[in-house]
């Protein structure tokens, strides 16, 4: 499933609103973590982005945990002294305090937001080790006339 495909399953009331059903939203959101690419996601948290490598994925109908360390910085140059983790770190959350928002998902109450879809991360990995930052940056924040990412 992607988030493509989700837009279309169910409602901007049931993916966005929050709380959420917890239900609904583990059968919606828990398979873009089991289809990873080479398991890392999009990870935002305040002024930093890194494409993140997890381990210790855990996917129950209560929620979603996992550990997380950095794989590849996304940096911006329009921020400095931008604060990355310095060592592993563990985010997780309820399926009901998840939404989608754009093409993210995001947990408001705990401050972090992911972008799990393979395809995504696959391509931000490759602009990232090419060197273009901006382009992967405006790929995880597409304008509302641009076509999302499938």
């Amino acid at each position: 499933m992607t988030i493509f495909e989700l837009r279309f399953k169910y409602t901007e009331e049931e993916l966005s609103s929050l709380p959420g059903d917890n239900d609904l939203r583990f059968k919606a959101f828990a398979p873009l973590f089991r289809n990873l690419h080479r398991d890392r996601i999009v990870y935002r948290e305040r002024d930093f982005y890194v494409i993140a490598s997890l381990s210790n994925l855990r996917l129950t109908p209560q929620g979603l945990a996992a550990n997380a360390e950095i794989h590849r910085k996304i940096e911006r140059c329009t921020l400095v002294n931008v604060m990355y983790p310095q060592k592993p770190w563990c985010f997780a959350c309820h399926w009901g305090d998840l939404r989608l928002v754009n093409i993210a998902l995001n947990a408001p109450n705990i401050s972090f937001t992911v972008w799990p879809q393979a395809s995504l991360v696959s391509t931000v990995e490759r602009l990232v080790y090419a060197g273009d930052h901006d382009g992967a940056y405006a790929l995880l924040h597409p304008k509302p006339d641009v076509p999302q990412h499938n």
